[in-house]
């Protein structure tokens, strides 16, 4: 009998969907959920063995000493315990983030209408040579240029009520800094703007690519504008996106927009591809 070819994607590569808001948090989401099931069920099963190792104490069954198997049972159960916590904790980091992302998202595609194109979940490695497993979690391509986002979902301890500020330097809530993680954030959101510049270079000039730091659900006081150059870091909530671009110039025309969005559009195709083949 002949051998029959190979089955394959009716889906043309250049046709290859391209990832959503929150597409790779939600991968890590499935292996944290994954994590913590595993967990309940090695604790379970320590507590059930320890369980029986007492009761055949009392009827005895085997010759298993107790001893052993408790302290076996018990450092089953404890590790159980603490790998199932730390798993627990990710697990409501990773959903509040996923839905800051989609928060976000959801203010950017209405931005189309005004002739952006917006992009999802970009990994760092499609656009320049990189093992860093790093994403953009979202880029606009339009009339004012080039924005870089990276979208930060923060708890709040006060009122809904609550601000957070920026002085050009710091991130502050109620006029006290924030810890160092959310001030990386500042740096992240640079270097993802150095990224993409690097990418584009002889096709948008470098002052055309803007990085913005986003806070879903916080009423953002940005004076670092004082500061601190206009072309440089913004930091504001979702719904500041539209209107901060609604007072920037035309920079880019129509073609100029498709142009960088196509080529945009096919490296992180050609990406997802590879790493399609690697599976």
């Amino acid at each position: 009998m002949p051998k029959s070819s190979p089955k394959r994607s009716p889906i043309a590569d250049d046709k290859h969907p391209l990832p959503v808001a929150g597409e790779s948090v939600s991968r890590m989401l499935f292996v944290e959920t994954f994590g913590l099931m595993f967990s309940a069920i090695l604790a379970i099963v320590a507590v059930g063995a320890g369980a029986a190792a007492w009761l055949d104490r009392f009827y005895p069954l085997s010759n298993v000493g107790l001893p052993i198997v408790t302290v076996f049972t018990g450092s089953a159960a404890v590790t159980a315990a603490w790998v199932g916590w730390q798993s627990y904790r990710k697990l409501g980091n990773l959903v509040l983030g996923m839905r800051g992302e989609r928060v976000v998202a959801a203010c950017l595609e209405r931005l189309r209408t005004r002739g952006y194109e917006v992009f999802h979940d970009i990994p760092e490695a499609a656009l320049i040579p990189s093992r860093a497993e790093r994403n953009i979690d979202h880029l606009l391509v339009g009339p004012a240029g080039v924005l870089v986002i990276e979208t930060k979902a923060m708890r709040k301890a006060g009122g809904p009520d609550e601000k957070l500020s920026f002085d050009g330097e710091r991130l502050c809530v109620r006029g006290r800094p924030l810890g160092e993680d959310w001030q990386k954030a500042l740096r992240q959101v640079e270097a993802n703007a150095r990224t993409v510049r690097r990418n584009l270079k002889g096709v948008v000039p470098g002052e055309l690519v803007h990085a913005a730091l986003v806070f879903p659900g916080w009423f953002v006081e940005d004076r670092g504008d004082d500061v601190r150059g206009a072309e440089e870091t913004w930091v504001l909530n979702p719904e500041g996106i539209g209107f901060r671009l609604s007072h920037q110039p035309v920079r880019m025309e129509g073609d100029a927009v498709r142009v960088v969005s196509q080529r945009i559009a096919d490296e992180v195709r050609r990406h997802l591809l590879r790493e399609r083949a690697k599976e």
